[in-house]
């Protein structure tokens, strides 16, 4: 998890389309297929070691700044405004659904958590996400196979005025050696955290 620290606190103002020049290509092998801008939130798609997976960058929504009188609210990590843009995405996937799995599945309780990312003597960052199992119904899995299962994790955090989201799906048997958490987690923390970075490097040089 130490590659995670590459997640930091910036105060980055920039618009959703101005974080375009600074995708990666490939983080963990995992390689970007397609990018686009639309109406006022960056889309970029990746895959497939691991499965498919979609960053988003997008105006962070308004919400409660921890306090009307707060000095100082937070426009960095877990915010009252990332927590609620993970809930909305989260809603999304839970009223869309999935075709990956056939007619018949089960969908268990969503499951929300923060990843905290230390870096020296402070925080260095941290992400809000959830995360939702969907496994095959037993009547829908052919003699001999095993249950396929769907992991869907979203973690994000906010960046400025903005929020810097991943969504990501794998597909998984019990007898596969991937570990799930771990490979989904990883990926997102390095594919949020480079993007927030280069983008910061990127401002500080104009």
């Amino acid at each position: 998890m130490t590659a995670l620290a590459l997640l930091a606190a910036t105060q980055a103002a920039a618009a959703p389309e101005d974080y375009a020049d600074y995708i990666p290509h490939n983080i963990n092998d995992m390689e970007l297929v397609d990018y686009a801008l639309l109406e006022n939130e960056f889309v970029a798609y990746y895959g497939e070691t691991i499965g498919r997976a979609t960053l988003r960058i997008f105006p962070a929504p308004g919400a409660d700044a921890n306090g009307q009188h707060a000095e100082d609210p937070p426009t960095s990590g877990e915010t009252p405004a990332a927590q609620r843009a993970m809930l909305d995405l989260l809603s999304r996937n839970l009223s869309e659904g999935t075709n990956a799995l056939g007619e018949g599945y089960v969908t268990n309780p969503v499951r929300l958590f923060m990843i905290r990312i230390d870096g020296g003597d402070a925080m260095a960052g941290s992400l809000a996400c959830g995360y939702i199992e969907r496994t095959q119904a037993e009547d829908r899995v052919e003699e001999g196979a095993e249950p396929m299962a769907l992991s869907d994790r979203i973690c994000l955090t906010q960046d400025g005025d903005d929020i810097v989201s991943v969504s990501i799906t794998t597909p998984n048997r019990p007898s596969m050696p991937l570990n799930v958490d771990d490979a989904q987690i990883t990926f997102s923390g390095l594919l949020i955290g480079t993007i927030i970075q280069l983008a910061s490097e990127g401002q500080a040089e104009e």
